[in-house]
């Protein structure tokens, strides 16, 4: 019979399984913590009403197929609270906050994605991607300070079309409304136009547009 080595004793056993159990469940605790610390924890939540006004808001009535355009929406914090993480979300007709933004459900059966873009995005508001495919922030906004959403895009489908814009303090909980208790948000109607240019190239090379009234 082979005998125990010398170290071995049924107590030091027992020691030693006891102190890699509590090492064991001291990790699951600090695991278990982190997890609930993680991003979801630390997501900004807008609690309450916020005000704000709009000193100006544009984007094109009349766009082309071959041409870019800019929607741009000012927001200003009017009220006497800082905005935790202003955020504006976007929509086409009325396809609500479950399509993605500058985009409309394709009414044919079998499309593996419903929703087809009306214009695409060629650049949206700097440091505003978020995990809604309809909404931009633009972090922090003070008391009397003013941040615009800005994005860059390009017609892809002809027609008459509604892009609707709201403001909320964050992309979860809270309101926005303007001073007079509406809802912050507004609308742009817009018509697409897929007649193409008449394209003259000039004596210096560049290649001059001419659209149709």
């Amino acid at each position: 019979m082979t005998p125990f080595p010398r170290w071995y004793a049924p107590g030091a056993l027992r020691g030693r399984v006891t102190t890699t159990c509590c090492v064991l469940a001291a990790l699951v605790a600090v695991g278990c913590g982190a997890s609930a610390n993680g991003p979801g924890a630390n997501k900004v939540t807008g609690d309450g009403t916020y005000t704000v006004d709009i000193p100006s808001a544009s984007f094109p009535e009349l766009q082309r197929l071959d041409r870019n355009s800019a929607m741009k929406v000012a927001v200003r914090n009017t009220g006497d609270r800082t905005i935790p993480n202003v955020a504006m979300s976007v929509s086409t007709d009325n396809e609500g906050t479950s399509a993605p933004a500058f985009a409309k459900r394709d009414p044919q059966r079998g499309l593996a994605e419903p929703y087809q873009p009306v214009w695409i995005v060629d650049v949206g508001p700097i440091g505003g991607d978020t995990a809604l495919a309809n909404t931009a922030t633009l972090g922090p906004l003070e008391p009397g300070a003013t941040k615009t959403f800005i994005w860059q895009v390009h017609p892809v489908r002809t027609g008459d079309f509604t892009l609707r814009w709201k403001v909320s303090p964050a992309t979860l909980g809270g309101d926005v409304q303007f001073a007079s208790g509406e809802p912050a948000q507004g609308e742009f109607a817009v018509t697409i136009d897929g007649q193409p240019a008449k394209a003259t190239v000039k004596p210096n090379g560049r290649v001059k547009k001419s659209y149709p009234n």
